[in-house]
């Protein structure tokens, strides 16, 4: 269940029992936002089917920033256009400012 408490200087959300604060969120966070709202409840279906995962979780990682593990970051690579740079820097190393995912095999 998702929580929202808004005040007048943020938004939270509640994932998980922990508070994500939705107004300080990175250009990549902005991004994969966009990104999953783009998807219709099929392709997001398939997404979750061919990464081996549930539809619900990566809501989390795509909607709340939730971090994902260094192997479903390496899949997420692979099959949509953010790169794995770009959801683990601290496994992968930091990915140039430019670099989403050159051709991301869909």
């Amino acid at each position: 269940m998702v929580h929202v408490l808004a005040d007048t200087s943020c938004l939270l959300f509640n994932v998980s029992r922990r508070y994500i604060d939705m107004t300080n969120r990175t250009p990549t966070q902005k991004l994969m936002n966009s990104y999953w709202a783009s998807l219709t409840k099929a392709e997001k279906a398939q997404l979750a089917e061919g990464l081996d995962t549930s539809v619900g979780y990566l809501r989390q990682v795509f909607k709340y920033g939730k971090q994902v593990g260094p192997q479903l970051a390496r899949a997420i690579g692979d099959q949509t256009p953010f790169a794995k740079e770009r959801l683990r820097p601290d496994v992968f190393g930091a990915a140039p400012d430019h670099q989403l995912n050159p051709s991301p095999k869909n």
